[in-house]
């Protein structure tokens, strides 16, 4: 089957350096670094991450989501919000004709890590 031309009509960003294509891009130019200490992660680890600064809690506020999505995955939720700016960018009027291509991702690490520290304590649910 032969497809038809494919189109980039909008880009979505997130990473440690910011949220958004042209604060990414902003922070890149200034020199900035998006590496430091994890703060939003429940494993404990040493070392230095980039990782962005905001908590699960706060990425579902900022999505609009309900309290329900607080049990989605890390991954899932930042994916989100760059699959929202590249919708807002697209001109698209009908989402529908939108696909969302991911080109990074540790693909739910979080929610592994959490269910696995349960397990481990014996508490993993039957």
């Amino acid at each position: 089957m032969k497809q038809g031309p494919i189109a980039i009509t909008g880009m979505g960003a997130v990473c440690s350096l910011g949220i958004g294509i042209g604060p990414i891009g902003e922070a890149l130019r200034e020199g900035k670094r998006g590496i430091g200490q994890l703060r939003h992660s429940a494993v404990s680890a040493t070392g230095v991450f980039g990782e962005v600064d905001l908590s699960g809690p706060q990425l579902v506020r900022e999505l609009g989501l309900t309290d329900r999505a607080t049990s989605c995955s890390r991954t899932f939720l930042l994916a989100s919000m760059a699959a929202r700016e590249a919708l807002n960018n697209s001109g698209a009027a009908d989402p529908r004709e939108v696909a969302f291509i991911s080109a990074s991702t540790v693909g739910g690490m979080d929610v592994s890590e959490r269910n696995f520290t349960v397990w481990t304590t014996g508490a993993a649910p039957e």
